[in-house]
């Protein structure tokens, strides 16, 4: 991610650096595709096909909707990406992608931050998979300081979980379907509360 400026977020100066994930179903590599990655095209042709394949879909029209997607993908020639857009995938051991996720500046001024195409293959959800590459994310976002927010459509049964990882409902943004609810993560809220735990510390400490 190339943090130099507000309107470049790609990987150049400030990377993602690759880790392992341990499953109960074996060993995923997770790293961001880069134009430095082989085969790039190819790769992010597979990480949106697999996206799509993987999104989870609660009713019929949403499934056609989907496999009409996923047809068009097989179909169209790789589009390129623009410069801003991070996309982080996990293969595992036979080097099949098991897991995706991008993520592009939505507003410059409002310094927002989209991710989407979250997605893991059902043999390894339970597994943390997802939390651990959208921590990865985070963790770069917030050292750039680019951006005050992060931002997301969930399936609604995956909200609680969500929540969990300090994500709010956006009540003054409207959902693209009624299958899914907008979310939203404050960074600015975090590093505050962050603040005030660790002056709390100081002072029992002192």
């Amino acid at each position: 991610m190339d943090i130099s400026n507000s309107s470049n977020f790609n990987t150049i100066k400030n990377s993602i650096n690759s880790f392992d994930i341990q499953t109960t179903k074996g060993n995923l590599h997770v790293f961001e595709v880069t134009k430095n990655t082989k085969n790039y095209d190819k790769v992010v042709k597979q990480a949106d096909l697999f996206a799509y394949k993987n999104i989870e879909t609660t009713t019929k029209k949403n499934f056609i909707s989907k496999l009409k997607n996923c047809i068009k993908i097989l179909k169209s020639p790789s589009k390129p990406l623009s410069e801003d857009t991070t996309i982080l995938v996990a293969k595992n051991d036979r080097g099949k992608i098991c897991a995706s996720l991008f993520a592009n500046p939505t507003d410059i001024s409002k310094k927002v931050l989209e991710v989407s195409n979250v997605a893991v293959d059902k043999k390894y959800r339970h597994n943390n998979v997802f939390q651990k590459m959208y921590n990865s994310l985070e963790c770069t976002v917030k050292k750039s300081g680019k951006f005050d927010v992060i931002s997301l459509d969930a399936v609604n049964s995956a909200v609680p979980v969500y929540k969990k990882m300090g994500f709010k409902e956006a009540t003054n943004v409207l959902a693209n379907s009624s299958t899914h609810t907008p979310m939203k993560k404050y960074l600015k809220d975090c590093v505050e509360s962050i603040t005030l735990v660790s002056k709390d510390l100081l002072k029992k400490i002192k």
